[in-house]
């Protein structure tokens, strides 16, 4: 609906920086795969299965078309729609977890992550144009 699309925009538009606030990304805690925090090792081992659903997957299957993932229309169609295109299918995915079988809704759940990548490698793009 109309509210939730505007709801999308202004929540990019909000991470983005336009309404005041800055994204801040520490680029210094980015980490090896051998300095891992042994109290976040689920949670890496989460975000490794939604990478492997894009780039062995599900994403590479239908989507990749031998390009790299930041050159692929999850990418791509932010580019030209705005990053809310992917927040919009974020919560889409979310609300048909609600429905599905848990296997199910876990692959959807995968799927967010990937989404939430796109976003923020759109939301990097931009805000590298802008400083």
């Amino acid at each position: 609906d109309r509210q939730g699309s505007r709801m999308a925009y202004w929540g990019i538009n909000h991470l983005a920086g336009l309404s005041g606030y800055e994204l801040a990304v520490n680029e210094d805690k980015v980490t090896t795969g051998l300095d891992r925090d042994p109290q976040y090792l689920k949670l890496q081992e989460i975000l490794d299965k939604a990478y492997s659903r894009a780039a062995y997957g599900k994403g590479k299957e239908r989507h990749a078309r031998s390009l790299p993932f930041e050159q692929q229309y999850i990418c791509k169609g932010m580019r030209v729609f705005g990053a809310g295109g992917g927040l919009f299918q974020i919560g889409k995915k979310a609300e048909e977890c609600m429905v599905l079988s848990k296997p199910a809704a876990m692959n959807e759940l995968l799927d967010i992550m990937v989404y939430a990548a796109a976003a923020y490698i759109i939301l990097e793009e931009e805000n590298s144009k802008n400083g």
